[in-house]
């Protein structure tokens, strides 16, 4: 019963964690939303013959370590095959986004840029006087002034590769860190999907333990069948275990061992006659 309940809970956390890894995928593929398309659901088949091989691993490894091998090598091959279309996606999806953000960065910086050269030249010019060249640099200006205005949004940032960055104190640019973080998720979650679902199979119930323990008992029911206990019984009746132990020459505690294993076997019964437990032939 404690194995079903850690099998129940460690399928459980996998299924979940796998329904987050493929969400995830998805949502990086598509660039931010869910949508089903051939690579989508490539990755989603990768990811499920993965946990399904993994799951299975443990009893595959308990038949045939050369399968279990295999097995766990497909699993690895799924693994990184689907971690390589996301990242392709996902880096191309960042690549695009990154290209945008840092044109429109630059953009911003000329703008700026222009607008300080303006105003230093305005106020240096119109200090003496206003005359036709302040107010040519006054309408320059103004025109730069509007068009910084009308680039609209400020500086493109990424505040969690920015926190990063300065933690790591430099050593890791925020543009290589917005490279590696879809594949740490992404590792991670396949990673932990798969660990989760292996322990899940060392804890999966089987019916080939009940089929053993029976058929241990019926050889050795077969071996002991023919034994001076089951001979005493049939030539004598029943009887107690201490009168039992007297007509074998045996001790006490000897023939109770031997009766319950005759017991367990099923070759014997005992039944209660008054204040005594007879033993007899089932």
């Amino acid at each position: 019963m404690r194995n079903i309940i850690l099998f129940v809970l460690f399928t459980s956390a996998g299924i979940g964690l796998g329904a987050v890894n493929v969400w995830n995928n998805a949502m990086a593929i598509n660039g931010g939303s869910f949508r089903w398309n051939d690579l989508t659901m490539l990755v989603a088949a990768l990811a499920v013959t993965g946990a399904l091989l993994a799951v299975a691993s443990p009893a595959v490894f308990g038949r045939s370590v050369i399968v279990g091998l295999l097995a766990m090598a497909t699993v690895i091959g799924c693994t990184t095959t689907s971690l390589h279309y996301t990242i392709h996606r996902v880096g191309g999806v960042s690549d695009a986004g990154a290209a945008e953000a840092l044109a429109h960065n630059i953009r911003i910086d000329r703008a700026v840029t222009k607008v300080r050269t303006l105003a230093t030249a305005e106020k240096a010019e119109c200090a003496t006087g206003i005359g036709p060249q302040c107010r040519d640099l006054r309408k320059k200006l103004d025109a730069a002034e509007a068009g910084l205005a009308a680039l609209g949004a400020p500086r493109v940032v990424d505040p969690s590769a920015e926190r990063i960055s300065r933690a790591a104190f430099g050593l890791i640019t925020p543009a290589q860190y917005r490279t590696v973080r879809p594949l740490i998720t992404a590792a991670s979650l396949e990673l932990g999907c798969n660990l989760l679902l292996v322990v899940a199979g060392l804890f999966a119930p089987s019916g080939s333990s009940r089929r053993q323990r029976g058929s241990v008992i019926e050889a050795t029911a077969v071996d002991i069948t023919p034994c001076p206990v089951t001979e005493a019984l049939q030539l004598s009746g029943a009887a107690s275990n201490r009168e039992l132990a007297q007509r074998l020459g045996w001790s006490e505690s000897k023939t109770s061992r031997a009766v319950a294993t005759l017991r367990r076997a099923g070759a014997v019964t005992t039944k209660q006659h008054g204040r005594q437990k007879l033993i007899a032939i089932a």
